[in-house]
C-alpha cells in the first residue's frame, strides 16, 4: 500500500430522512500510501435545498451559510471528478458517501461517474478491530487517537481523521499479518477477516449499564451508519431503555438510519421525535 496512489473522500449532507439527499460538503485528499500526496480538494456547494435540524447541528452548516459559501453543484462535481480522475477512492462510510450521495446526486446533475473503487474504510475497521462496539469514525478516534482534538463532525476533519486511523491503528494491525498491498486491503475490506476471533485485539464489545435512557421506548429503522441494529439494541438496553420492532403512541423515538421504511411515516404521523445515531450517542453520554 505504501506506493499506492489513491484518493480518500468525505462528504457532509442535507440530512438522512429526506429524499433526495444533497451533498453540502466535499472534502478529499490525494493519497500516496499513507501520507497526504499535494493540496487538498475542498469545497460546499448550494443547493438551495432544506437542510436537516439534526444535520445541521452535527457539521454546522445552515442554507444561509451555504448560499454564501457554496458553489454551483455541477461546477463542484467536475473538480472533484477532475480531482480524482482514474485512481481508487476510499471513503469511510463508502455505501453512504458514494452510493446513496456522491453518484446520485451526479446522475442527477447530468454527469455519469463510475469512480474507480478502493474500499469502504470502515468496513475495514469493523474486519481489523470486530470486538468495538461501534465502528463510527469520532467513536474509534475517542479510543484510539485520544490526542485527535474534539471536532464538528465535517468532512474535511473527517478526512483527517481517517488518515490517522488507517495510518496508526488499522494499518499496524494489518502489517503485523503481512496484509501490506492495496489489493489485500481491498479484500480485507470486502469480507476476508485477517484476524480470528481468539487472536482480535482485545477490545470489550460490552456496554455501559446506565440509567441515561430508563423509562424511554425505541423503534429502530433502516440501516444504521456505524454499527448493526442488534449493537444498537443492546446499547439502548445497557442503559435502561427499551426497543420494540412496532411505532405506536408509546414509542419515545425512532432512531432513524439509511432507506427507511414505513415506521419513519408512521411516526411523523404520531408525532414521535426522530434522532440519528449521533443524537442517540449525545443522549448516552
Amino acid at each position: 500500500m505504501k506506493a499506492t496512489n489513491w484518493v480518500l473522500i468525505d462528504t457532509e449532507t442535507s440530512g438522512i430522512y429526506t429524499n433526495p439527499v444533497y451533498c453540502v460538503e466535499i472534502a478529499a485528499q490525494r493519497m500516496r500510501g499513507l501520507e497526504p500526496d499535494g493540496e487538498p480538494f475542498h469545497a460546499f456547494l448550494n443547493h438551495e435545498a432544506e437542510i436537516e435540524l439534526g444535520a445541521e447541528r452535527a457539521h454546522g452548516y445552515s442554507r444561509e451559510y451555504l448560499r454564501r459559501h457554496g458553489r454551483a453543484p455541477k461546477d463542484v462535481h467536475q473538480d472533484l471528478q477532475s480531482f480524482v480522475g482514474s485512481l481508487p477512492v476510499v471513503a469511510y462510510n463508502f455505501g453512504y458517501d458514494f452510493t446513496r450521495v456522491l453518484i446520485p446526486e451526479s446522475q442527477r446533475l447530468g454527469m455519469d461517474w463510475e469512480p474507480n473503487r478502493g474500499f469502504c474504510a470502515m468496513a475495514l475497521a469493523r474486519r481489523c478491530i470486530p470486538q468495538m462496539h461501534s465502528h463510527k469514525l469520532q467513536i474509534l478516534a475517542e479510543r484510539f487517537l485520544p490526542d485527535a482534538p474534539p471536532q464538528a463532525h465535517q468532512a474535511k476533519g473527517d478526512v483527517g481523521l481517517t488518515i490517522r486511523l488507517l495510518r496508526e491503528v488499522i494499518y499496524p494491525l494489518l502489517e503485523n499479518r503481512g496484509h501490506t498491498a492495496f489489493k489485500a486491503i481491498v479484500e480485507i475490506a470486502d469480507g476476508f477477516s485477517p484476524f480470528e476471533t481468539h487472536e482480535a485485539p482485545e477490545f470489550s464489545r460490552s456496554f455501559p449499564e446506565s440509567k441515561k435512557l430508563a423509562g424511554l421506548r425505541f423503534v429502530i429503522t433502516g440501516t444504521l451508519r456505524s454499527m448493526d441494529r442488534e449493537d444498537a439494541e443492546s446499547m439502548i438496553a445497557a442503559a435502561g431503555g427499551r426497543t420494540s420492532s412496532s411505532v405506536s403512541g408509546k414509542t419515545d423515538y425512532l432512531l432513524v438510519g439509511i432507506d427507511a421504511g414505513s415506521k419513519l411515516t408512521k411516526a411523523r404521523d404520531l408525532g414521535i421525535k426522530l434522532i440519528g445515531e449521533d443524537e442517540l450517542f449525545e443522549m448516552l453520554k
